[in-house]
C-alpha cells in the first residue's frame, strides 16, 4: 500500500515538472513574439485629405465594404464631381 502512495507522489511530481517546462516555453515564446512585434512596428498611415481641399486625381486608401474587395483597405480615386471611386470594384462613395 505504501508503494502505491510513493508511485502516486512520483507521478504528481512528474506532472508538475512537465507543467513548469511547458509554462517556461510559453513565456519564452511570448517574449520572443513581443520583441519581434516591437521591432517591426509599422508607422501609422496618414489620414486622407478632405474631399473639398483635394484635386481630382487624388488617391486615398479606405476600407471598401463590398464582397469583391472583402472590406479591406483599397485605393480610391477622386473624380471631378467630388466622389471617390474604388479602383478594384469601381463602387463610388461620397466625400470623407
Amino acid at each position: 500500500m505504501t508503494e502505491l502512495i510513493a508511485y502516486g507522489m512520483l507521478a504528481l511530481t512528474a506532472i508538475g515538472a512537465c507543467a513548469v517546462v511547458v509554462a517556461a516555453g510559453c513565456l519564452a515564446l511570448a517574449a520572443i513574439r513581443l520583441l519581434q512585434n516591437l521591432a517591426h512596428r509599422r508607422a501609422a498611415r496618414p489620414a486622407p485629405a478632405p474631399a473639398a481641399a483635394a484635386a481630382p486625381g487624388t488617391v486615398a486608401w479606405w476600407p471598401c465594404h463590398t464582397t469583391i474587395c472583402g472590406h479591406m483597405q483599397s485605393r480610391h480615386d477622386l473624380t471631378a464631381d467630388g466622389r471617390w471611386v474604388c479602383s478594384r470594384c469601381r463602387t463610388t462613395r461620397e466625400g470623407a
